[in-house]
C-alpha cells in the first residue's frame, strides 16, 4: 500500500528546483505542495516499514529459530506434521474488502483532483 501511495504522490510531486512528476502540470501548484510533501513523508514511512520488516525477520530468525528468508524466496515452508491446511476466508469477507479498498481509491483520486 505504501508503495502505491509513494509512486501516486511522485506523479503529481515536486522539487521546486529540477524533478518534477509527470502529472504535476496537471494540479494547482497547492496540490503540488501537498503532494510532495506526503511523498516526502512516504519516504521516511518506507524507510521505517522495511527496518520493522528486516527487525521481524531478524526476530524471528534469532528468537523463535524460524527462517523465513528462504521460504520467502521459494514461496514454500514446511511445516511440521499434523498442520492444518490454508483455510481461506469466506469469499463475501473478500468482496466486503475489495469493495472498501476501491471505494477508498476512487475517493483518494477525486481528493487529488
Amino acid at each position: 500500500g505504501m508503495l502505491a501511495v509513494q509512486g501516486a504522490t511522485g506523479l503529481f510531486a515536486s522539487d521546486d528546483v529540477i524533478t518534477e512528476g509527470p502529472l504535476a502540470a496537471l494540479v494547482s501548484a497547492k496540490t503540488v505542495a501537498l503532494l510532495s510533501s506526503l511523498h516526502r513523508l512516504g519516504f521516511k514511512a518506507l524507510l521505517g516499514l522495511i527496518l520493522l520488516h528486516l527487525g521481524a525477520i531478524a526476530f524471528y530468525r534469532w528468537v523463535k529459530k524460524e527462517d523465513l528468508v528462504r521460504p520467502m524466496l521459494t514461496g514454500t515452508k514446511p511445516m511440521p506434521p499434523g498442520t492444518p491446511g490454508v483455510v481461506f476466508v469466506s469469499p463475501w469477507r473478500a468482496l466486503v474488502v475489495a469493495v472498501v479498498a476501491a471505494g477508498l481509491v476512487f475517493g483518494g483520486l477525486r481528493l487529488a483532483g
